[in-house]
Protein backbone atom coordinates (compact mmCIF):
# COMPACT_ATOMS: atom_id res chain seq x y z
CA UNK A 1 0.00 0.00 0.00
CA UNK A 2 1.14 3.34 -0.91
CA UNK A 3 2.91 5.51 2.22
CA UNK A 4 2.88 3.08 4.66
CA UNK A 5 3.81 0.42 6.92
CA UNK A 6 2.87 -3.15 7.83
CA UNK A 7 3.12 -3.53 11.64
CA UNK A 8 2.10 -6.09 13.32
CA UNK A 9 1.85 -6.24 17.62
CA UNK A 10 2.59 -9.97 18.79
CA UNK A 11 1.79 -10.88 22.56
CA UNK A 12 2.10 -14.66 23.89
CA UNK A 13 -1.50 -15.18 23.81
CA UNK A 14 -2.34 -13.64 19.93
CA UNK A 15 -1.38 -11.22 17.30
CA UNK A 16 -3.20 -8.13 18.79
CA UNK A 17 -2.38 -5.85 16.14
CA UNK A 18 -1.83 -7.09 11.78
CA UNK A 19 -2.65 -3.90 9.52
CA UNK A 20 -0.92 -1.10 7.41
CA UNK A 21 -0.26 2.21 9.11
CA UNK A 22 1.26 6.07 8.46
CA UNK A 23 2.99 6.17 12.05
CA UNK A 24 3.81 4.15 14.59
CA UNK A 25 5.64 5.92 18.37
CA UNK A 26 6.56 4.34 21.47
CA UNK A 27 9.21 4.45 24.37
CA UNK A 28 12.49 3.07 24.01
CA UNK A 29 15.83 3.21 26.04
CA UNK A 30 16.79 5.84 24.12
CA UNK A 31 13.86 7.77 24.43
CA UNK A 32 10.79 7.84 21.81
CA UNK A 33 11.53 6.23 18.60
CA UNK A 34 8.69 7.37 15.66
CA UNK A 35 8.53 5.13 13.16
CA UNK A 36 7.34 5.01 9.14
CA UNK A 37 7.64 4.18 5.09
CA UNK A 38 11.25 3.41 4.12
CA UNK A 39 12.88 3.77 7.96
CA UNK A 40 16.01 1.94 7.71
CA UNK A 41 16.04 -1.66 9.19
CA UNK A 42 16.40 -1.76 13.09
CA UNK A 43 16.35 -4.19 15.47
CA UNK A 44 15.61 -2.48 18.76
CA UNK A 45 13.85 -2.32 22.40
CA UNK A 46 10.48 -1.48 23.64
CA UNK A 47 9.80 -0.22 27.14
CA UNK A 48 7.02 -0.37 28.66
CA UNK A 49 4.41 2.91 28.08
CA UNK A 50 1.97 4.20 25.53
CA UNK A 51 2.51 3.18 22.00
CA UNK A 52 0.72 6.12 19.26
CA UNK A 53 -0.31 3.98 16.38
CA UNK A 54 -1.89 6.41 13.27
CA UNK A 55 -3.65 4.42 10.15
CA UNK A 56 -5.40 6.26 7.39
CA UNK A 57 -8.75 6.68 9.28
CA UNK A 58 -7.93 7.33 13.00
CA UNK A 59 -5.53 7.53 15.73
CA UNK A 60 -4.91 4.49 18.24
CA UNK A 61 -3.23 4.57 21.76
CA UNK A 62 -2.59 1.33 23.16
CA UNK A 63 -0.05 0.53 26.60
CA UNK A 64 1.97 -2.06 25.33
CA UNK A 65 4.67 -3.92 28.04
CA UNK A 66 8.79 -4.72 27.44
CA UNK A 67 9.71 -6.53 24.43
CA UNK A 68 11.69 -5.71 21.11
CA UNK A 69 10.91 -5.02 17.45
CA UNK A 70 12.38 -5.20 14.19
CA UNK A 71 12.08 -2.48 10.91
CA UNK A 72 12.93 -3.80 7.32
CA UNK A 73 11.37 -3.48 3.85
CA UNK A 74 8.66 -1.61 5.34
CA UNK A 75 7.51 -4.40 7.40
CA UNK A 76 7.38 -3.84 11.37
CA UNK A 77 6.94 -6.95 14.02
CA UNK A 78 6.87 -5.77 17.71
CA UNK A 79 7.03 -8.61 20.18
CA UNK A 80 5.63 -7.91 23.58
CA UNK A 81 4.06 -9.06 27.06
CA UNK A 82 0.97 -7.31 26.34
CA UNK A 83 -0.81 -4.89 24.43
CA UNK A 84 -3.81 -2.90 26.40
CA UNK A 85 -6.12 -0.68 25.33
CA UNK A 86 -5.65 2.76 27.43
CA UNK A 87 -7.44 3.37 29.99
CA UNK A 88 -7.41 4.12 33.84
CA UNK A 89 -8.07 0.47 35.08
CA UNK A 90 -5.28 -1.01 32.55
CA UNK A 91 -2.76 1.92 33.63
CA UNK A 92 -3.54 1.26 37.04
CA UNK A 93 -2.74 -2.70 36.35
CA UNK A 94 0.55 -2.04 34.70
CA UNK A 95 1.48 0.15 37.52
CA UNK A 96 0.58 -2.84 39.68
CA UNK A 97 2.67 -5.47 37.94
CA UNK A 98 5.37 -2.27 38.28
CA UNK A 99 5.60 -2.43 42.53
CA UNK A 100 4.92 -6.33 42.35
CA UNK A 101 8.25 -6.60 40.09
CA UNK A 102 10.12 -4.43 42.22
CA UNK A 103 9.27 -6.33 45.46
CA UNK A 104 10.47 -9.52 44.06
CA UNK A 105 13.24 -7.65 43.38
CA UNK A 106 13.66 -6.16 46.25
CA UNK A 107 13.00 -9.72 48.27
CA UNK A 108 15.47 -11.49 46.07
CA UNK A 109 18.53 -8.82 47.03
CA UNK A 110 17.86 -9.17 50.31
CA UNK A 111 17.95 -13.11 50.21
CA UNK A 112 21.09 -13.01 48.26
CA UNK A 113 22.42 -10.70 50.48
CA UNK A 114 21.77 -12.81 53.61
CA UNK A 115 22.81 -16.00 52.22
CA UNK A 116 26.04 -14.09 51.25
CA UNK A 117 27.01 -12.58 54.58
CA UNK A 118 25.67 -16.41 55.78
CA UNK A 119 28.68 -17.73 53.64
CA UNK A 120 31.31 -15.29 54.93
CA UNK A 121 30.12 -15.67 58.86
CA UNK A 122 30.72 -19.78 57.89
CA UNK A 123 34.03 -19.19 56.19
CA UNK A 124 35.13 -16.84 59.40
CA UNK A 125 34.11 -19.71 62.14
CA UNK A 126 36.29 -21.93 59.91
CA UNK A 127 38.76 -20.10 59.73
CA UNK A 128 38.81 -19.46 63.68
CA UNK A 129 38.77 -23.50 64.14
CA UNK A 130 41.42 -24.19 62.06
CA UNK A 131 43.69 -21.50 63.71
Amino acid sequence: MENTLKLKIITPTKIEFDDYISLVSFNTIDGITVLQKNYAPTIGSVCVGKIHITTKDKKIVKIIGKGAYIISDNNLEIITGFLFDDNDHNIHLVEMQKINAAKQLTEKTNHLVDFSQSLNITKIIQQLKGK
